[in-house]
């Protein structure tokens, strides 16, 4: 059995690199090029923000107040706090 010159594998070493490269830039490019199509809890509670009605009528600003989720308005800065209070200085 003949064993392949040094010359050879080198440069079948550098065409498998250039084929892995290619192949890993075109799924990074797909993968930019991709719209995302989940929307997170920040995006969809924005988008009900959005849709609020425009008039200024009681009825309609106490149904949008009613709408409007506010459960978790203060959940960010709670995790400030503990994040601060888990600091070491």
């Amino acid at each position: 059995m003949k064993l392949v010159p040094r010359k050879y594998f080198l440069l079948f070493l550098a065409a498998l690199l250039v084929v892995a490269l290619a192949y890993m830039g075109f799924t990074l490019y797909n993968q930019r090029m991709t719209p995302k199509t989940s929307t997170t809890t920040y995006e969809k509670e924005l988008q009900q923000m959005q849709n609020q009605s425009q008039s200024d009528g009681v009825d309609d600003i106490e149904k949008d107040l009613t709408e409007t989720d506010l459960s978790d308005i203060d959940k960010e800065l709670q995790d400030i706090e503990t994040e601060l209070n888990q600091a070491t200085y």
